[in-house]
C-alpha cells in the first residue's frame, strides 16, 4: 500500500513491520542550496523546510555544507565593506 507522508514523499507499509521510506538521495543544486543558506545565516529549521526533509535528515546528508556556516562566516566579515568611520 503506497501513500504520502507529511513530507509528501512515497512511503510503504508492510504489515506487521514498519512504515519504510525511500533513501533521500542529496544533489548538487540541493548542496549548493544549503551552503549558500548556512553562510547566509538561515536557521537550519528553516533550510530543512525549504528542502521538505526533516532536521534530522539534513544534519545527516548535509555536515559539510553546514559546517560552512562556522567556518566561512569570518571570512565574509572580514571582506565585507568597511564604512568610512572604520578605516
Amino acid at each position: 500500500m503506497q501513500q504520502l507522508s507529511h513530507f509528501s514523499r512515497p512511503q510503504t507499509y508492510l504489515p506487521g513491520r514498519r512504515w519504510i521510506f525511500p533513501r533521500f538521495k542529496r544533489t548538487e543544486l540541493q548542496r549548493a542550496d544549503v551552503a549558500s543558506m548556512a553562510i547566509a545565516g538561515v536557521p537550519r529549521p528553516q533550510i530543512a523546510a525549504k528542502l521538505n526533509i526533516s532536521l534530522r535528515t539534513l544534519r545527516k546528508n548535509f555536515r559539510e555544507e553546514l559546517n560552512l556556516d562556522t567556518t566561512a562566516r569570518p571570512l565574509l566579515q572580514r571582506l565585507r565593506p568597511k564604512e568610512p568611520w572604520e578605516l
